[in-house]
């Protein structure tokens, strides 16, 4: 009784500090013409994840934490999605907040916050944001996609709410998780639909009805351009079962302004029917949606969430038709050597592909990991025009655990399963080689890898897994593996040159006090003298062997002696 009354008075003090806590005002006004540093999860139109920065290979070893962030929200687990950089602000988003934060001190200048759905796989809030810069009279914006697919448009000086909407077609099960990228006065966004997770709830074979999207919008007004649908609306096929359906876009577009080719990466079907489209790249005319080309590199994927359930529950899945390797990793358009215009991407089943951009043909493909449903390839890759860099992960687990419904969570059938707190199921595939990968981009040559390992608070040693987009400045290459270490490789031959653990509790700048953990999505992001770290995330489990488990953090680093 003792040990509750005392857990309860120090629960209830916290709870007090974190509401008592107030984040340092700006004192100065945000210059609408500011420069930016590095935008969109890809950090520009190519999605290329090259950072333009003061860091290399002499000084990276000189990087110091100026400050952490916490998010302020009082349930968050996780800090994910992309922030935007420029010359004088952080704009951070966290599960129900966009913050302006100063990039050098950390002070705040505003914060737009949003009551959070509470859906079953919904209510993760703000997982995609954009600036856009100021055009004549028209002011900066701030464009952030939220988790029930609506559209948030701010002014980037104020945090004003220019507008908001609703951008999909299925208000049920439509959610923004790709960045949306700003092309001639439109917003080109990526749909994904939460379906994948709530089939179990309609009782499997009611799946599915909704499917992916790309939407133009204008950017000022709100108005919707044109729409291109991933699949047909879906029909009544038997019994209860619905189709066809899937097809998300979870990745960020990559744009082309000179041939105004939009491409973009998607995801598997979630029940039968199969279709042509799913698991692909497809490039589309970004004035109007019109397919140019479309490469599968995975046929016959069918898997929703419910495939992890077991029999009866599983209902449609069958073992040759759950894969579930889309393309969650962004596409990037880049240049060979020899003057090639190529798409390069990376699928969850462990293969890179390098495609001709002009008509879709394949140049090389390469096999790195084994392939998982949590990636091989999982959030993305960077490029110099050189190197193609990739984080691989060979991770697996079964989702349903993202539902939290414990008597329906079977661990996988791996004897090297590794189990932990909410984290049950999770293992490294068959014959997975997690790490760190570099290729050449003309042929699709291995030219150095990396395999860093970590203890485990077990004392064993297990390999470090590499979910989260790796990115690239100089000759500098950062990574950040699911057990929240953050490593820095020289980009011409791969050898480590820093190391941080992200995985422990931090004060915040703006007062709170909260803590790192798994390093997954966004990973590294560069600009300036900057080196930012989101750090935390549970979405499919918490702490175990693999991975460091839920987080809040956002560390911001600097070289030292900067500003």
């Amino acid at each position: 009784m003792k040990h509750y009354l005392l857990t309860t008075l120090l629960t209830l003090s916290s709870l007090g500090s974190m509401q008592a806590a107030q984040a340092v005002r700006c004192s100065a006004t945000i210059d609408p013409l500011q420069q930016v540093l590095a935008n969109s999860l890809g950090y520009n139109l190519n999605n290329t994840r090259q950072g333009i920065s003061a860091i290399n290979s002499g000084n990276v070893s000189q990087l110091e934490l100026a400050y952490v962030h916490v998010a302020p929200d009082p349930d968050a687990t996780e800090r994910r999605g992309a922030p935007t950089l420029t010359h004088q602000v952080i704009y951070a988003p966290t599960r129900s907040s966009i913050v302006a934060l100063d990039r050098a001190t950390g002070c705040e200048y505003w914060n737009y916050t949003i009551k959070v759905g509470s859906s079953i796989a919904g209510g993760d809030g703000f997982r995609a944001m954009n600036y856009v810069p100021a055009l004549g009279s028209k002011p900066a914006l701030v464009v952030a996609g939220d988790s029930e697919g609506k559209l948030h448009v701010l002014n980037a000086q104020t945090g004003q709410l220019l507008w908001q909407k609703f951008v999909g077609t299925d208000k049920a099960y439509h959610r923004i998780t790709a960045t949306p990228q700003f092309y001639q006065g439109k917003l080109l966004v990526g749909m994904a639909s939460r379906e994948i997770f709530t089939a179990l709830s309609k009782f499997v074979m009611a799946c599915c009805e909704s499917h992916g999207l790309l939407v133009s919008v204008d950017a000022y007004s709100g108005k919707i351009d044109w729409t291109y649908h991933t699949t047909a609306a879906a029909q009544r096929l038997w019994d209860l079962h619905h189709g066809p359906n899937g097809v998300p876009v979870w990745s960020t577009p990559a744009i082309d302004e000179a041939s105004h080719t939009v491409y973009i990466g998607t995801g598997q079907n979630y029940s039968m029917p199969i279709t042509s489209n799913s698991d692909s790249i497809i490039a589309l005319d970004a004035r109007n949606g019109k397919v140019k080309w479309i490469f599968q590199a995975t046929a016959n994927d069918s898997y929703p969430i419910a495939c992890g359930a077991p029999f009866p529950l599983n209902g449609p899945c069958s073992p040759l038709q759950s894969s579930d390797f889309d393309f969650g990793a962004s596409p990037i358009i880049s240049t060979t050597r020899s003057g090639r215009k190529v798409i390069l991407a990376g699928s969850k089943n462990g293969v890179v592909y390098s495609l001709d951009a002009v008509n879709g043909q394949l140049n090389w493909q390469k096999r790195l990991g084994a392939g998982a449903n949590l990636g091989g390839i999982h959030w993305g890759m960077a490029t110099d025009r050189q190197r193609l860099y990739v984080a691989v992960s060979d991770v697996m687990i079964n989702k349903m655990n993202a539902l939290s419904i414990d008597q329906l969570n079977t661990p996988l059938h791996n004897p090297a399963s590794h189990s932990g707190p909410n984290g049950k199921g999770m293992s490294l595939a068959p014959n997975g080689k997690p790490g760190v990968y570099a290729l050449d981009i003309e042929n699709g040559n291995l030219l150095w890898e990396q395999h860093p390992s970590h203890v485990a608070s077990d004392g064993n040693s297990y390999p470090s897994a590499y979910s989260a987009a790796v990115a690239v400045t100089n000759d500098v290459v950062f990574a950040g593996s699911l057990n929240g270490v953050m490593k820095a490789f020289r980009s011409t031959d791969g050898r480590e040159l820093w190391s941080y653990n992200t995985a422990k509790p931090v004060n915040g700048v703006n007062g709170i006090s909260g803590n790192g953990g798994t390093i997954d999505q966004v990973g590294a992001y560069i600009g300036g003298n900057n080196l930012i770290i989101n750090s935390g995330y549970d979405q499919f489990g918490g702490t175990n062997t693999l991975q460091a488990g839920p987080g809040n953090a956002m560390y911001v680093f600097r070289l030292a002696g900067t500003r």
